[in-house]
């Protein structure tokens, strides 16, 4: 069933046995601790944020202390252990915390169990907190100091020892904690096993479609974001106290990494990775003009060779249709990519402006027209002549040597001028001298790259012209 999630961490939490209490303690005591946090406090906050608190402070209690953590669900109540921790009163200070130099942790704040409490009271779930020999009872109740409802912690002393602190909420029904079960990652361990996520150093890489655009931080929900293919867990970055946001670039920064790691180990993700850059999805975002440059050699290499296994040998990354046409005239086929893939692509392949300029410097060699005989003069004065018959005045073309035997002619429009270029070795053809001319020039008169519909027909009217002239 697809994740429906809803809309820190200070409890103090120390190793250690549980103290037997001591004999001037009567069995049943209770002491009632005022906090000064007003009963409208977070107002935004509900059961959720309240029991994403306590479940934070476990995991992070597992992780910190290997105070082993379980969650489960009976008879409408959700319990939330940990084994062989204890809490220590002054947790209930605000804003008191012992793991704010501890940022792999998930909270740090000093005040999410006492506004987690708050929000599950006025949510109407009660809460007992059963730790070592005590019980906690947090309610809201009248303030005869503050003349104001308050949170008040009622602790229950003399208890049976238990070395564990365990959070007991009730009247939560089983659909509500299915809801929530899904936003807490750790609890799945299943999906955590398997294929369809990867583990990387900067985060988790979620690819089961239930997860699609759902945001975690250190495996706890924080926002939708539909514009995203994937889902991710991010392992190193911050929130503020709410945690509802993660800031966009940072988002951006952190899925790029993951997918640069996801692929180093699954290169089978590297289609799926180039297929978002085609359909310009906002998990790749994060990858433009600018930072191209900090992507890795081996991603970078990746995508070439995908590349060209998609478009072939001899294909470049090319910005616009523009770009593809003058490239086209070298004998290169540019292929229309976004902003982001052309610059990660130019890395390896070389983009528009350093191919050009690179086959631009296969011309080896110009002519003059003192260099050519007497008969490469006249098949090159006749074939103007018979270019002429269609209208279109073009002057002598620039007779070259190029370094790619391949390389027939070439038209170059540059800063406002245009010329055509021809292989000197064809100067014994004044019919292939002619084909090249129309070639060429077609390129001039329709704007368009080699074998569109308006090249080919620019080429067509330029022979009908000519054939015309000669029957009349």
């Amino acid at each position: 069933m697809a994740p429906v999630c809803l809309k820190k961490h200070d409890l103090k939490l120390v190793k250690k046995k549980v103290p037997l209490p001591q004999k001037k303690e009567r069995i049943g005591q209770m002491k009632r601790i005022e906090l000064s946090i007003s009963v409208d406090y977070v107002p935004g906050w509900d059961a959720y944020q309240g029991i994403r608190e306590y479940i934070q402070n476990a995991i992070d209690a597992q992780q910190e202390l290997g105070a082993t953590m379980t969650v489960d669900w009976h008879n409408d109540t959700l319990r939330i252990e940990n084994e062989g921790v204890v809490l220590d009163r002054d947790m209930l200070l605000l804003g008191h915390s012992t793991k704010r130099d501890n940022r792999e942790l998930r909270g740090f704040y000093g005040e999410g169990a006492k506004i987690g409490a708050l929000a599950l009271l006025r949510a109407g779930h009660p809460i007992k907190i059963r730790n070592g020999t005590e019980v906690w009872e947090p309610v809201i109740e009248r303030s005869d100091r503050f003349n104001a409802d308050v949170l008040v912690f009622k602790i229950h002393e003399g208890r049976k020892a238990e070395n564990r602190v365990r959070v007991e909420i009730q009247n939560i029904t089983k659909e509500a904690w299915h809801k929530m079960f899904w936003c807490f990652l750790f609890l799945n361990k299943d999906y955590l096993e398997s294929d369809q996520q990867v583990k990387t150093y900067d985060g988790r890489l979620l690819m089961a479609p239930e997860y699609a655009g759902k945001i975690f931080v250190k495996g706890i929900f924080v926002q939708n974001n539909p514009d995203y293919r994937y889902g991710y867990d991010l392992f190193h970055t911050e929130l503020d106290r709410d945690r509802k946001m993660v800031e966009s670039n940072d988002l951006k920064y952190r899925v790029r990494k993951i997918w640069e790691e996801a692929i180093s180990s699954r290169p089978d993700l590297t289609v799926p990775f180039f297929k978002m850059f085609d359909e310009q999805v906002a998990d790749v975002s994060g990858i433009d003009k600018y930072n191209a440059g900090y992507v890795g050699d081996d991603l970078v290499k990746t995508m070439a060779e995908q590349f060209e296994t998609r478009y072939g040998v001899g294909a470049i990354p090319v910005l616009n249709m523009e770009q593809s046409r003058e490239i086209e005239h070298f004998g290169k086929r540019g292929i229309v990519v976004s902003a982001g893939l052309e610059a990660l692509l130019s890395r390896k392949l070389g983009g528009f402006e350093k191919v050009r300029e690179s086959l631009r410097s296969s011309t080896v060699k110009r002519y003059g027209w003192s260099d050519l005989d007497s008969s490469e003069r006249t098949v090159l004065e006749q074939a103007c002549q018979m270019f002429g018959k269609t209208g279109y005045k073009l002057g002598l073309p620039n007779i070259v040597d190029f370094a790619r035997d391949d390389l027939e002619g070439l038209y170059i429009s540059e800063n406002g001028e245009s010329s055509i270029e021809i292989s000197r070795k064809h100067l014994k053809d004044r019919n292939k001298v002619l084909q090249i001319m129309v070639h060429e020039a077609a390129h001039h008169i329709s704007k368009a790259s080699d074998g569109t519909k308006d090249h080919v027909a620019t080429i067509e009217d330029f022979w009908m012209k000519i054939v015309s002239s000669v029957w009349a």
